[in-house]
């Protein structure tokens, strides 16, 4: 959510098995840097099983995310509204399993009785550690 120009998505696209990869991002400029990197990346692939990725120039409040495993977010520059924009969407759309993986900010809006609020853990980022969250949907 909020991809950019794509790099986390590609770098979950190398790391991790899942069947598909979506970076949302709705800046077009970002965007397009994005799909940009993307063809780049599909061109240097060396395995015939090429990654299912997918960058989406939209609104991610206004995308499906009942199907979505794994959601990551670095939210370091997010309001307080949009963060519980987003608590409430997934509290209403993630099924059960569903991680949700949010640098910086808290999702303290999160239904506590349908999440599972998992122990946050410090890394270091390109600008600096950042506290990293992560919920499970119960």
């Amino acid at each position: 959510m909020g991809s950019g120009t794509g790099r986390a998505v590609i770098g979950a696209a190398l790391t991790y098995p899942f069947s598909k990869y979506i970076g949302i991002e709705l800046l077009e400029t970002l965007y397009k840097a994005s799909i940009e990197i993307k063809q780049l990346f599909e061109k240097d692939y060396n395995n015939n099983k090429k990654p299912d990725i997918e960058f989406i120039n939209g609104d991610f409040l206004k995308q499906d995310l009942s199907k979505a495993s794994v959601i990551f977010i670095n939210s370091t520059t997010f309001s307080d509204k949009l963060l519980g924009d987003l608590a409430d969407k997934f509290n209403n759309e993630c099924d059960q399993g569903c991680l949700v993986v949010n640098t910086t900010m808290e999702l303290s809006k999160l239904d506590k009785n349908k999440w599972e609020f998992l122990p946050y853990f410090r890394r270091y980022m390109s600008w600096g550690i950042a506290t990293v969250n992560v919920y499970k949907r119960k």
